[in-house]
Parts: structure tokens; C-alpha cells; sequence
């Protein structure tokens, strides 16, 4: 009954169910154990000699004759020892062959297999010692089988992998045999069940089926075929694109049939009911490589967010550049859900549950570039809408030169830092930089004497030497409650990812209090609206007054592209503005469009900022509940610019455009 269950998992048409499967069982377990054991078990069981004929009457081989050498999951395996039978090549490890002992050996310890394979791969010279390193501290990390994990890092392609099995193996490619023109056993093997697995029947001769596998090793499905067929079977290496080809070729007059005799079956499908179906599209080989295609693109062109958008017409694709959002490609209403589920899959997120937004995160190697992505599902009326965020960890190890920061705010900012106390904030819209920011201050604070502890949602990159803290309000762990319990950890500094509340203010306000430097976020759209945001929550002025040393607030401007920038005529400025760079347009530039920039004008982004220092004026006007424009005020005869000083010196650089400054930042006041 068991094995009737696990034949109806696989997805296979069942034969009615007979006792001669599990006899071929019983019979294998006693041929490998020897034939002194097989003779005992025979005198035990009382079991008849086999008949010499088979089911269709005609002679055959005895099973000892013809069962000496198998090909069990990838592995000869020789049941006699004896290395000497007549069915085929003899299986030993002088031939290249796998003993049996050498995959009773695999079966015991897994890392003989990846020492074996990893030796081979170097004695092809299809990898070198930095590769073979590389992918076995990667296979360490994520445990993803050691084929995959040498895919997905790019060290092989599938063409070269399916290379390697043929040599390593000792069975031939796909592309050297010739193809069937119709599908093989189609009435016992289904469709959905070669597309899972990947693995299509390629030749039948007698009783011996070959079947093309991207994965040669998967014994979990060559044992489902056996048991089924009660068939040899031989491996065929192939990838999976070809093994998807040559699928949707055998079966695309079933398929046509299917859609016009069905379409409730069909429409069910279409919209992602199977789950079995859904996670064999996800596994497609095409699918992996356009998903992996649409990423590498993102990458290339420095996106931020690849969003993949559902509608009636199939999938759009767009990639947030430089904090714009630009159309890349439409996905067909057939793979929609395809594309949707891999990238579920990929961040171990639930492809079942379609009904409720979900968060994933993994990490990847695209084009020997470290990236996290950050992964966001939205039930929308036509699918799931899909945001991947793209997190380059080489973003965390930047100075404050590198962000764009003005050599007068860094110096202040080096004085800010240095307090042993206090509370340093970051302000700023959704996507404008805070967190690189904060993550800068870290790397500079970060030091052995120190203790350095941040709480974040979500912790966005992971930096060596801090002791990071992951928000997670399901189990009651908030922003609050972890910073009741860091405050025991005895930290020098602590980084809030946002003061989201009047319990978070307190808890910061207190550390600071204590002898903790804070560093935090809100959002505020200058840096006067920071210091009364905080009243507003409910904190006391002179505490806030008392405890803030400074606010930092920020923008990201988009860059010329220096390929096409051309210069600003002074005609063009403002009537402001006309007057004090006279008539060569004092620096400023204009966007213009080129391949480089792909018309756009522009590339990259950089910050510009306002530090608001809350010194004795500014400090005065607090106590007094003065209100943002006070504060302002108070703050600009201290001598601290606007936001706008910092744009038009920018500007002025030549480094962006006046119109992308007042479009950022607004106009003088």
C-alpha cells in the first residue's frame, strides 16, 4: 500500500499493483548481499527457481546473467564482484565504473561524493582549485545540491555540466543520440511527471528503456520509472533546456488537443491551481534562465527594484533605475505564473498561498557579484505582484566622499560621531538613502574597543563586527522591546533602524541618557519637521533639546551622464540665478541622451544634504516650542544651508542638472 501511495506521488499512470515488484526487490537486496546469502534466503522462503522465459514467452538471460550490472541512480553497480559478466561492460573502478562499496560508501558520507566529483572536475580542467573551493564553501552554506550550486554561481554552464556527467559517468549526451519523433511509454509516464523531474525517455530497445536526465544522480526518479516499468534503464546526460524542448516538441499535439477538447482543465491550469504543476513550471529549465536572465539584467543596468507586474495582458517588467521606474519586457500570460512561483521558490516562500502578502529574502551570486534580494508578493486581481529589492553588499563598504557628502558636512559629522553620547538622526523619504547611510557611520564607528549593536527591519546588509538585530513583530519581538534587551548587552552605540513611536523615542532617549550614542531614522521631509515630529509623538522638549546632537536630512539626485551632458546657456537659469554666474552658465550642465545613459541623460544617483546642528540657538528656539519654520530659521543664521545650497552647489559642479535639483529638493524659501 505504501509503495501504490508513493507510485500515485510521483504523478505516473499506475499499472494495477502485483506482488512481482516487491519479489525483484526482495531479490536484489539478496544478489548484492552475495550468493551464499541468496542460496540461505531460498532455502528460508522455499522460493521456486525463477522461469527462464519472460512474460511474452520468449528465452531470456537468467537474472543472475542479466542483473550482474545495473545502473542504479547514476551508479554501476556489480551484485557478484566478480567483474566479469556478459550484459555489458564490467563494473569495477578499474573501467571508471562506481562499485556498489563505492556508493555504499556515498550513502554513509556525502562529502566522499563531493571530494570525488570535486577531483574529477579538476582532472577534466573544466574547474581550478579556486573554483572547486568556492563552490564547496557555497554547497557548505546553502546545502543545495553540489551540481546546482555550480550552475547557479556560473563556475559551469549546463552545456559544461552535462558534459561532465557524460565523461565522469561514461553515458552519452543527448545531442549524440538521435531523438524520438513521438513521446515513449506517453500511457504510463505522464507529462507532468517528465517535466517535474526533468527526465524524458529517449530510446525503448527490448527491455531496455534510455531516458535523457539534467540530473543523472536523481535516483528518486529512475527508481519510480524502474518500479513502474520493471525496465533496465540507461542514462542519457542532457540539460534541461534540452530536456524542455524536447518535451513541449512530443507533446505539443496532446497539448493542442488538451486545450480544445477542455478548457476547464485547461483554464484550472492557466490559473495556477495545481500545485504540482506550478512547482514543476518553476523548475522549468527555461524558466530558471529567464528569471536568472531578468536579474543579471537588473544588475547590469544598477537597478534598485525589478518589479513584475501581473495584468491581462501577461507580466510587465520594470526596473526602478536611479529612482525612476522603466519598462523592460512583457512576459506572456503563460509563464506568468511560472516566473512568479521561481522567484517564490528561490526565497523558500509558501507557492501555495496566493491569497495573503508574503516576505522572502536569499542570497545570490549573479555574474560573481554578491546580492541579496529582498522579495515582496502582493495578491493583486490579476496575480501576484512581485518587488524584488536588490541589495549589493559592495554598497555597505562606502565613505562618506563616495555618497557625495560636502567636505564642510563630513567634518561635522566626524564631530557628531565622536560624542560618546547623544542622538544622531537621518531623515528623508522612502528610497533616499538613510539606511547606507547609517551603515557608513557604522563601518567608521565600528572598532574591537566597541560594542556595536543595531536593531532593523529588515536587516538590509549584514556587517562583520555588529551584532545585528532582526525585527520580528509576529513573536512580539518590535523595535521596543529589543531595545529593552540590547540595553542589558551593555552596547556602546545602537542603531534603530526608524523611531517609529513614542516607546521607541523614550527607550533611544533614555540610552542616550546613559552614555549610548543613538543613531536613527525618521521620516521627515526636512530637518527642522525631525525635531518636531518627536515633540509630537510625545516627547518633552527639553529632552529632545537636551539629547539630539544633530539631523542629517538627505536626497538622492540623479548624475549627468558624462558621455553627453552638454552645457547650461546662462539664459536658461533662473532670473535668480542669471545674475550671479554671469554669461557662461557658472558650470551648470543639462541632460542630452546617448546609448550610454539609454537616452535617459542621466546615470547613477548622489546625495545632497542638510545638517541640522542643534547648537544654542537652534537649542533655545526647542525650549521655546518654536515650530519647524522657526527651527529653520534658527538653524540658517547659525550658519547651517538648506538642502537647495547643497543641490545648486552640486548643480553647479556640473554633477546633475538644476532641473533634477528643484525637482528634488523644491526652491529656495
Amino acid at each position: 500500500m505504501r509503495a501504490h501511495q508513493a507510485r500515485r506521488e510521483t504523478g505516473l499512470r499506475l499499472r494495477r499493483p502485483s506482488r512481482r515488484p516487491r519479489a525483484r526487490r526482495a531479490w536484489l537486496r539478496e544478489t548484492a548481499a552475495g550468493p551464499g546469502a541468496r542460496r540461505q534466503a531460498g532455502r528460508r522462503t522455499g522460493r521456486a527457481p525463477r522461469a527462464t522465459t519472460s512474460r511474452t514467452g520468449r528465452p531470456r538471460a537468467t537474472k543472475l546473467e542479466k542483473r550482474n550490472c545495473r545502473l542504479v541512480g547514476a551508479w554501476a553497480l556489480c551484485f557478484t564482484g566478480d567483474y566479469g559478466c556478459k550484459s555489458g561492460p564490467c563494473v569495477g573502478p578499474d573501467n571508471g565504473f562506481r562499485s556498489m562499496s563505492f556508493v555504499q560508501q556515498f550513502g554513509a558520507s556525502r562529502e566522499a561524493f563531493i571530494d570525488s566529483m570535486s577531483a574529477a572536475l579538476l582532472e577534466m580542467e573544466m574547474l581550478d582549485q579556486a573554483a572547486v573551493a568556492r563552490a564547496r564553501r557555497a554547497y557548505g552554506e546553502t546545502k543545495a545540491g553540489f551540481d546546482t550550486v555550480l550552475t547557479e554561481l556560473g563556475l559551469l554552464s549546463d552545456e559544461q555540466l552535462a558534459t561532465f556527467w557524460s565523461k565522469w559517468l561514461e553515458i552519452p549526451l543527448l545531442s549524440e543520440m538521435q531523438q524520438p519523433d513521438e513521446p515513449i511509454l506517453a500511457d504510463l509516464l505522464t507529462q507532468t511527471f517528465l517535466a517535474a523531474n526533468s527526465v524524458v525517455p529517449v530510446r525503448l530497445e527490448g527491455e531496455e528503456l534510455w531516458v535523457a536526465m539534467a540530473d543523472p544522480l536523481d535516483k528518486a526518479a529512475i527508481s519510480a520509472i524502474e518500479y513502474l516499468l520493471d525496465a533496465e534503464i540507461r542514462i542519457v546526460a542532457a540539460t534541461r533546456k534540452q530536456i524542455a524542448e524536447l518535451l513541449k516538441q512530443l507533446y505539443e499535439s496532446s497539448v493542442s488537443v488538451h486545450q480544445d477538447g477542455g478548457s476547464a482543465a485547461h483554464e484550472a491550469h492557466a490559473n495556477d491551481s495545481d500545485v504540482e504543476h506550478l512547482k514543476a513550471l518553476a523548475s522549468d529549465g527555461p524558466t530558471i534562465q529567464r528569471v536568472n536572465s531578468i536579474l543579471s539584467q537588473a544588475l547590469e543596468r544598477e537597478a534598485s527594484d525589478v518589479h513584475l507586474e501581473p495584468d491581462q495582458y501577461g507580466l510587465q517588467v520594470r526596473f526602478r533605475i536611479d529612482g525612476y521606474l522603466q519598462e523592460v519586457e512583457r512576459i506572456e500570460p503563460g509563464a506568468r505564473a511560472a516566473v512568479i512561483s521561481r522567484v517564490k521558490i528561490m526565497a523558500r516562500m509558501d507557492i501555495t498561498e496566493r491569497r495573503v502578502p508574503q516576505d522572502g529574502r536569499v542570497s545570490v551570486t549573479i555574474r560573481g557579484r554578491n546580492v541579496d534580494l529582498r522579495i515582496s508578493t502582493l495578491p493583486t486581481v490579476h496575480g501576484e505582484s512581485t518587488v524584488i529589492r536588490l541589495l549589493r553588499r559592495e554598497e555597505a563598504n562606502l565613505n562618506w566622499d563616495k555618497l557625495g557628502f560636502s567636505k564642510d558636512i563630513q567634518a561635522k559629522l566626524g564631530d557628531v560621531l565622536s560624542d560618546p553620547n547623544g542622538i544622531f538622526l537621518v531623515t528623508g523619504p522612502t528610497g533616499s538613502g538613510k539606511t547606507t547611510t547609517l551603515y557608513t557611520a557604522l563601518r567608521q564607528l565600528n572598532a574591537r574597543e566597541r560594542k556595536l549593536v543595531s536593531v532593523e527591519d529588515p536587516v538590509e546588509y549584514q556587517l562583520p563586527g555588529i551584532n545585528q538585530v532582526q525585527v520580528q513583530p509576529e513573536i512580539g519581538l518590535d523595535f521596543a522591546s529589543a531595545l529593552r534587551s540590547i540595553l542589558r548587552q551593555d552596547p556602546d552605540i545602537i542603531m534603530i533602524g526608524e523611531i517609529r513611536d513614542l516607546e521607541t523615542a523614550e527607550i533611544a532617549i533614555r540610552a542616550s541618557l546613559t552614555g549610548h550614542l543613538v543613531l536613527s531614522t525618521l521620516h521627515t521631509n526636512s530637518a527642522a519637521a525631525a525635531i518636531t515630529r518627536l515633540i509630537e509623538m510625545g516627547t518633552a522638549p527639553y529632552l529632545v533639546a537636551a539629547c539630539v546632537r544633530a539631523v542629517l536630512s538627505q536626497r538622492l539626485v540623479r548624475t549627468l551622464c558624462d558621455q553627453c551632458s552638454a552645457p547650461l546657456e546662462a539664459s536658461a537659469l533662473p532670473p535668480a540665478l542669471r545674475g550671479k554666474v554671469g554669461e557662461q552658465g557658472g558650470g551648470f550642465r543639462r541632460p542630452v541622451g546617448c546609448d550610454a545613459c539609454r537616452g535617459t541623460g542621466y546615470a547613477g544617483r548622489t546625495v545632497i544634504s542638510e545638517l541640522l546642528m542643534i547648537d544654542g540657538p537652534v537649542r533655545e528656539r526647542i525650549l521655546a516650542g518654536g515650530g519647524e519654520d522657526a527651527i529653520s530659521r534658527a538653524a540658517e543664521a547659525s550658519g547651517n544651508p538648506q538642502l537647495i545650497d547643497h543641490g545648486l552647489e552640486v548643480a553647479q559642479q556640473g554633477r546633475t542638472s538644476l532641473e533634477e535639483v528643484i525637482s528634488i529638493a523644491g526652491r529656495r524659501g
